[in-house]
Parts: structure tokens; C-alpha cells; sequence
């Protein structure tokens, strides 16, 4: 008979430690597994049994598990999700509006100042800002990006442009909605491969494509994962209004499906195990409200038409938010999904009014406090999982940060 081995033994602790002794015991193992001076093999089968140890100490018994009869179903809701929110990897927002503005007024300035030709600097600019206050466990994001790619990519963009309204005006040609859909896969996938592979956690890449097949036959004229990526781009701009607006659900399903399916966070794929019928739901749900909102701006004489719009967006945004983060997996963890309608309704109207109000001057004001919102609502779980994952990530990185440098000739700008 096999028996598993004693978790305290693995930990290298006395049976009835504190969590915080098991918790200090579990983070010195995965320091001493990241300074990579054991064996490949060696490293993640000790890695496994320390995960596996942990989460036998850690795991409540079955008795603090029993909810006692006298306890209101109240109290035991708030029980289950006070549990689960200590074991979920929180992420924090720690920007400021004022901090932002000066990043955001600074940058429409040099952007109207130099026609337009500093905006990939401010881009990159506001993109580092927001993900280095982007906090998961403690630990900020990263954004890589060199403004000069982002410059180049949209030069090149504007020269496509330009060309092709000269052909219409010179040559009597109408292809610039050809030369859209021929592109369009093309730019899609450049775009995400660009903001992916120059976004970090921990010093771990993400990216997007690598399990592109290499095209053959008359397709090899193509870049890798342009035929599967027409086909959810291409198609539904015939077939959605052809279907009366029916197939748009299952679009976004699909959509939403291949650009998680394809995207990874060093070598681990995130997954997404939802359903069309369950954007279906989703979609009649807000189709619904928006009958609702929009009948209730009728008896207000337009009066209530703005709020009951926000309202709707606000139902909109928390229902089919749920569907697409609780569905969301990287690993052996799962997203959490807080956002609530409500808070979004008082969150998008006060947004709204502050930057009707202000002539535009508290927009970074709003862009801080819908980032802290929705950051703020999600979460990873199991937390246990986390650091242990990250350190399993950086010992499978391998090339990917030189093959970067390479990749990126250029940007979209998307």
C-alpha cells in the first residue's frame, strides 16, 4: 500500500504549526526552486509535493465546515464569500487622478504639438502608468513597449491609407473596403501579439499565437493563424446582419473564445470554458433592459433617456462581464468576478456628469476610478496556486523575452 508522505515532513516543520510557519515554510521552498540550483525534474516534482502539502495544511477540516442550523442563510453567505475572498489572489489599483492627470494633460499637449506624432510615446506612457499601479498580489504589471515601433506601425498604416484613397480618387477604384477585410486578420493578429508579448507579471511574458499552425499549400502566403483568424472577423460581417443581429451572441462567444484559447502567460494557455447559450442568456438579458430602459425614456418625455441609457450600459457590462470572467481559467485557477450593476450605474453617471461638467478636464479623474472598479472586482483563485505557478512559468521562459526583440518590427497601435 502507497502512502502519501507526511505534508509536515515536506515542509520541513513540527506537526501543529501556525498557518503563518506553514505559510513562511511553503514561500522558502519556492525561493530556494527559483535560484535554479536543482535539476529540472528534481525542482517540479518538489514543487508539486510542497503545493500539494500546503494545501492539506492550509485546507479548512470538515467540521469548520458545517454551517449549524441556528445560522441565517445571511450570515452564511457572508461566511462562504469571506472564505472565498481569503483564498483568492486580490488585485489592487493604486493610482491616483492626480498623478494621471498630469501623465494625460502632458500628453494631449506634445500629441497636438507634434500633429499627432508623440501619441505612441503617450500611449506607452499611459499604459506603463496604469499597469505598474496594477497590483496582483502585491506584485505590478509591466509594459515593455518601444514607442518607436507603435510610431513606425502607424506610419505605415497612414501610407496603406493614403494609397488606397488615392486609387479610389485616381483610378476610379473602390477597394478600400477589400483592402480592410484582406488586412483586418493581419492587423488583429499583430496588434495582440505586440501588447501581449510586451506585458509582465513577475518578469514572466505573456503572448499570443505561438500555437499558430504554419500555413501550407495556397495559404502560405499568409502569416500564421490568418485563415482561423478571418474566420471570426470576415465572416460575421456578412452573416450578423444576413441573421437579423441572431448569430452576434454566438460571435462574441467565439470571439472571446479564440483570443483567450491563444493567448498564454508564459507557456500556459488560458482557458475558457463557457457556452453559446450562455451568451445567449446574457445577450437577451441586456436586449431585454434595453426594451425596458428605453420604454422608460419614453414615459419620462427623454427626460430619464440618459440615465436609463447608463442604466442599461451599466446591466449591460456586469451581465455579460460575468459570463466572460467566470469563465475564464489560467491553470489550475479562475477568475473571480465582482462587479455589481448597481455600483457600475453610480460609477458610469457620476463619471458622466463629472466630464460633461468640467469640459472634459476630469476624464483621467474617471478613467482612475472605473480601473480601480473593475480591477478591484476580479480576482485568481485558488491563491495558494499563484506562487507556485509563477515560479514554475519562469523556469519554462526559455527564449521568449529574445525573441521579442525580433518579432516586433511594428505596431498597430490597437
Amino acid at each position: 500500500m502507497i502512502t502519501s508522505p507526511d505534508p509536515h515532513a515536506v515542509l520541513g516543520i513540527a506537526p501543529g504549526a501556525s498557518i503563518i510557519e506553514i505559510r513562511a515554510a511553503y514561500a522558502s521552498i519556492l525561493d530556494s526552486l527559483k535560484m535554479g540550483k536543482v535539476a529540472a525534474e528534481e525542482a517540479q516534482a518538489r514543487l508539486v509535493a510542497a503545493r500539494d502539502a500546503f494545501v492539506k495544511l492550509t485546507k479548512p477540516s470538515a467540521a469548520s465546515k458545517v454551517v449549524s442550523p441556528l445560522k441565517t442563510l445571511s450570515a452564511s453567505k457572508a461566511a462562504l464569500e469571506s472564505e472565498s475572498t481569503a483564498n483568492a489572489a486580490s488585485i489592487k489599483f493604486t493610482g491616483t487622478a492626480w498623478e494621471f492627470f498630469r501623465i494625460w494633460i502632458v500628453n494631449v499637449c506634445l500629441s497636438v504639438a507634434t500633429l499627432g506624432i508623440y501619441s505612441a510615446w503617450a500611449k506607452v506612457r499611459r499604459k506603463r502608468y496604469f499597469y505598474g499601479n496594477t497590483l496582483l498580489n502585491d506584485n505590478a504589471f509591466e509594459y515593455l513597449a518601444d514607442p518607436k515601433s507603435i510610431l513606425k506601425g502607424r506610419l505605415i498604416m497612414l501610407l496603406v491609407i493614403v494609397l488606397v484613397g488615392l486609387a479610389n480618387r485616381f483610378l476610379k477604384i473602390k477597394i478600400f473596403g477589400l483592402v480592410y477585410l484582406i488586412l483586418l486578420p493581419y492587423i488583429v493578429i499583430k496588434a495582440a501579439r505586440f501588447n501581449a508579448i510586451n506585458s509582465s507579471y513577475r518578469n514572466v511574458r505573456f503572448n499570443f499565437g505561438n500555437d499558430f499552425q504554419a500555413p501550407t499549400g495556397r495559404s502560405r502566403k499568409f502569416i500564421p493563424g490568418y485563415r482561423e483568424t478571418s474566420q471570426f472577423l470576415i465572416l460575421p460581417v456578412f452573416l450578423v446582419p444576413l441573421s437579423l443581429g441572431l448569430l452576434y451572441p454566438y460571435y462574441a462567444y467565439r470571439k472571446r473564445q479564440f483570443m483567450l484559447q491563444h493567448s498564454c502567460y508564459g507557456r500556459s494557455t488560458f482557458g475558457f470554458d463557457a457556452k453559446p447559450r450562455q451568451f445567449y442568456l446574457a445577450y437577451f438579458k441586456a436586449a431585454m433592459m434595453f426594451l425596458v430602459c428605453m420604454f422608460g425614456g419614453i414615459m419620462t418625455i427623454g427626460i430619464g433617456l440618459l440615465p436609463l441609457y447608463i442604466l442599461f450600459a451599466s446591466y449591460r457590462d456586469a451581465t455579460i462581464g460575468r459570463v466572460n470572467w467566470q469563465h475564464t481559467t489560467l491553470g489550475r485557477m479562475r477568475f473571480e468576478y465582482k462587479w455589481r450593476t448597481w455600483d457600475l450605474f453610480k460609477l458610469n453617471f457620476g463619471n458622466t456628469l463629472a466630464i460633461l461638467v468640467s469640459l472634459g478636464l476630469l476624464v483621467p479623474w474617471a478613467e482612475i476610478r472605473t480601473a480601480r472598479y473593475q480591477l478591484q472586482g476580479l480576482a485568481l483563485t485558488p491563491a495558494d496556486e499563484l506562487n507556485g505557478f509563477v515560479a514554475a512559468e519562469k523556469e519554462q521562459e526559455g527564449a521568449t523575452a529574445d525573441e521579442a526583440a525580433d518579432f516586433l518590427g511594428f505596431d498597430f497601435g490597437l
